[in-house]
């Protein structure tokens, strides 16, 4: 909890200060008579992206430890705990890292980045396609394109050099 914090007190907090910024400088929320109808608009459009990028923060995918272990068939989640240090390679261990501050911290600021001018830069370090989207989910989007095509290739090749081998037997 003290990640969500650092992060402006989550989703309500930040649509919250935005329409105070918004409001306070006559562009948003309720009086906003003087206010021409494109930029209200442009104002409402902002806050609609705050909201989602908050919803696809890495802090709160992270959050949901349990739920993603819960969701993995029982060959994945030892693969998963192989990641851990040894003595904690169990769910007890996983809930301990997911939960860590360190961990809540890093997760934080790394949506921090894919939320500003830097997430560019950062795909592309990571040799990611930059598709001119930015945020958690544009990121998550921009891994498995890269990934998960080649994690089913290689399942579908496997399947298929099965099949050669009983073909051959």
């Amino acid at each position: 909890s003290g990640a969500r914090g650092a992060t402006g007190g989550g989703a309500g907090g930040m649509e919250q200060a935005i329409q105070q910024f918004l409001m306070s400088s006559g562009m948003g929320g309720s009086g906003t008579a003087g206010v021409p109808t494109q930029q209200r608009a442009a104002n409402e459009m902002a806050v609609e992206q705050m909201r989602q990028m908050q919803a696809t923060s890495i802090t709160n995918i992270v959050s949901q430890g349990q739920l993603i272990l819960d969701s993995l068939e029982e060959e994945d989640r030892k693969k998963l705990f192989e990641f851990l240090p040894k003595g904690q390679q169990d769910a007890k261990g996983f809930e301990a890292a997911i939960n860590s501050p360190q961990l809540q911290q890093g997760a934080s600021r790394l949506t921090r980045v894919l939320n500003s001018a830097q997430y560019g830069n950062l795909v592309t370090s990571f040799g990611l396609r930059n598709t001119g989207e930015m945020g958690s989910k544009a990121f998550i989007d921009a891994i498995k394109a890269k990934f998960g095509k080649k994690a089913e290739e290689k399942s579908s090749d496997s399947k298929k050099d099965e099949e050669s081998k009983m073909e051959t037997e």
